[in-house]
């Protein structure tokens, strides 16, 4: 985890540490929270993962033959959820969707004895479907979660200053999220909450199409795995 993620996770804590110094006390049985409901709400943080180019055939350009570039894109995420919840004794099981997206990105440099290339990838429209499965104590929630993911990956890359060129490309890859998260209730409406998921999604072959000779294009295997994102989530139940 690097120092912006860390940095992420002190905040995180030092909120949830605060919350529950303000909200210790146990309301009596007859005010005990219902989970049971539809919420919608927001939630932002950090994201880091890791993403390797393989060049797989085409005009190389860029890529000498077989080679991989491995790229640690990773930034701020933020975004919206919707979900529902059913509460049976202290069992909750519930279902949501959710969109994301920021700034995560990477980019390396490999210079040579004529030009210097340029390998950029960036992740963004992040969309998780997933069933929920939860254990209440009042107005605390504990819960795992999992289901499907996926995301736009897009890639560019260029050389320069001799015969200067760029390329790029954009695909959509699918994949699994697994995760975990707690969630309090402050009112009968409002819910803080803070989530961690873990995301694997597919390799994917991308075509960069190269602006010199305009057309030729050059494949390459883009692999999106290992992604993790830590956020903290406001909901409104309804």
């Amino acid at each position: 985890m690097n120092r912006w993620a860390k940095s992420v996770f002190v905040v995180i804590a030092a909120t949830v540490v605060t919350i529950s110094s303000a909200y210790s006390s146990e309301p009596t049985a007859p005010n005990r929270f219902d989970w049971t409901g539809i919420y919608l709400g927001g939630h932002a943080g950090g994201i880091w993962s890791d993403v390797d180019q393989t060049s797989v055939g085409g005009a190389p350009h860029y890529f000498t033959a077989g080679q991989t570039v491995s790229l640690d894109p990773s930034g701020t995420i933020g975004g919206g959820h919707l979900g529902a919840n059913y509460q049976t004794g202290n069992i909750v099981i519930g279902a949501e969707v959710s969109y994301s997206s920021g700034n995560i990105d990477d980019g390396v440099r490999a210079v040579g004895a004529f030009v210097t290339s340029t390998f950029d990838t960036d992740l963004s429209n992040l969309f998780l479907a997933t069933a929920r499965l939860g254990y209440a104590e009042n107005r605390w929630l504990a819960y795992i979660k999992g289901g499907f993911a996926s995301a736009r990956v897009e890639t560019n890359v260029t050389e320069a200053p001799v015969f200067a060129h760029s390329g790029a490309s954009k695909e959509r890859h699918a994949g699994w999220v697994i995760g975990t998260g707690f969630e309090y209730a402050f009112t009968k409406s409002i819910i803080f909450g803070v989530e961690y998921n873990y995301i694997d999604l597919e390799s994917k072959s991308h075509g960069i199409i190269d602006t010199n000779p305009l057309g030729a294009t050059e494949t390459i295997r883009v692999d999106p795995d290992s992604i993790s994102m830590l956020t903290a989530r406001l909901s409104w139940k309804f």
